[in-house]
């Protein structure tokens, strides 16, 4: 059994919001306790305030810097405490680079608010010096689904497994999220799909046609059921299409989250790129998001590249950060490929969006490693497959798998989980296209895998073991 530890920093403004957190935490540690994990919450309040001998608030900044994850709230001042305790968890951080991961949530103001000074110092410090873009919420909902979605993606770096599918936990159904089956939010509890025009229009259109299939039911005439049978065909496309834009919202949702928490610097164009989401603007992202801009700043890192490599002492840093930024580029295309999909009123939102996919693509096989490669090959395949251009993803996930099978006879460890997952899509694949014996054999490679996980690690990959097993049939 392995024990995450959650510290829950903020002020007294909160409270309402603090014991919604504590209450998903202990619904989490539910959840995830038959799967080997328990998860706690702790806060000020939950400790005696006897005498110690030191300053209580010391006390607390020692939880905190043993802590896996620290969650910082802010509304509408910055409190002295709060501040404190994330600069404690940010310190430990810069030391292990493996715990506390550090969060900064901020509840979004309503009409008649204001932020204090001191928050709008702590934001300017937070984004200027440590390049951390916080979570935005309104709701509930929008809270816990943020936590949810940065808690799958740190669990398989403590469970060792970081190769993992970060989010294939959740599902989306009927305009709900949830996790292992246990509701988490509702879209429209959310503002990047409840303002987002493309969604308020589908739901609309779907009120509207069961409606008025309603009211021609009643009367109960047969020489309307033509009309009846027109407009129910009507209803199942639209019900298709926002099944379909539910997916790809929840998706871009969890890039950006993962974005969020991946602890490099945010640029001001993802930062704007972010909010132009919450706000559900699609197409404000994809604007900002806009090829040439991305373009201008990937000759830059090349550049920044270029001159540290003829610098022998001096040009290490230049190089790194030249790299950074292209990993961050890399991210853009892949966001803006996400926000292209969720635009209906783009009619070559595909293209655009394949064209965006393939530039990353060529970005990273231009300057980065081959893990960070085969991870955006798999990753463009996995778009490709929903898309049903299995013939394209076919060959992304060839290109995928012929990198997995090299690294994995360097680091078998470390690399046979992502060849297991690689060799299960094609499996999928070739059995949608037909081809039963290619399928087999993909399927049974990586059932062979997974059965030498398991034995390992099976609360790990006794999940994969059994879909594999699944699908093989």
């Amino acid at each position: 059994m392995k024990n995450i530890t959650v510290f829950l920093a903020s002020s007294d403004e909160l409270k309402n919001d603090r014991n919604s957190f504590h209450s998903l935490v202990a619904s989490l540690d539910e959840i995830f306790e038959p799967r080997g994990y328990r998860i706690r919450c702790r806060r000020w309040e939950d400790f005696s305030a006897f005498c110690t001998g030191t300053r209580t608030q010391d006390d607390y900044n020692r939880i905190v810097r043993a802590s896996d994850i620290c969650i910082c709230m802010f509304h509408r001042k910055a409190g002295e405490y709060t501040i404190e305790e994330f600069n404690q968890a940010l310190d430990e951080y810069v030391k292990n680079q493996s715990h506390p991961k550090t969060f900064v949530y901020i509840r979004a103001l309503i009409e008649g608010e204001m932020e204090d000074e001191a928050l709008k110092r702590f934001k300017e410090d937070l984004f200027d010096r440590v390049g951390h873009y916080w979570c935005n919420y309104a709701t509930d909902d929008a809270m816990k689904l943020h936590f949810v979605m940065q808690l799958e993606r740190i669990i398989p770096s403590v469970s060792g497994n970081a190769s993992v599918t970060e989010g294939n936990h959740f599902k989306i159904e009927n305009g709900v999220v949830s996790l292992y089956g246990h509701k988490i939010a509702e879209l429209d509890n959310l503002s990047f799909a409840a303002e987002n025009p493309e969604y308020l229009s589908l739901k609309e259109s779907i009120a509207r046609l069961n409606t008025e299939i309603a009211r021609l039911r009643a009367t109960g005439v047969a020489e309307l059921q033509p009309m009846i049978d027109e407009k129910q065909a009507e209803l199942y496309k639209k019900r298709e299409s926002l099944n379909r834009l539910e997916s790809q919202l929840f998706d871009l949702a969890l890039s950006i989250n993962k974005l969020i928490g991946s602890g490099t610097p945010v640029s001001e164009r993802k930062r704007l790129a972010i909010e132009m989401f919450e706000r559900g603007n699609s197409k404000g992202v994809v604007e900002i998001l806009n090829e040439k801009d991305i373009a201008a700043d990937v000759a830059q890192a090349r550049k920044e590249i270029e001159q540290g490599k003829l610098l022998v002492d001096s040009g290490r840093s230049l190089i790194e950060a030249g790299l950074q930024k292209t990993r961050s580029l890399a991210e853009e295309y892949v966001l803006r490929a996400k926000a292209l999909m969720t635009d209906y009123a783009e009619p070559r939102r595909f293209e655009l969006a394949c064209h965006a996919y393939e530039q990353g693509i060529e970005l990273i096989r231009a300057n980065l490693s081959e893990e960070e490669l085969a991870k955006s090959l798999f990753e463009y395949g996995c778009f490709l497959q929903t898309n049903k251009r299995y013939d394209l993803a076919e060959a992304r996930y060839r290109e995928n798998l012929d990198i997995c099978q090299r690294l994995a006879a360097i680091s078998p460890q470390a690399y046979e989980p992502s060849l297991a997952m690689v060799q299960n899509n094609l499996g999928l694949l070739c059995s949608d296209t037909q081809r039963y014996e290619d399928s087999e054999e993909m399927y049974l490679s990586a059932v062979e895998i997974y059965q030498r996980l398991s034995v390992v690690n099976p609360q790990v990959y006794e999940p994969g073991l059994a879909t594999t097993q699944n699908n093989l049939g």
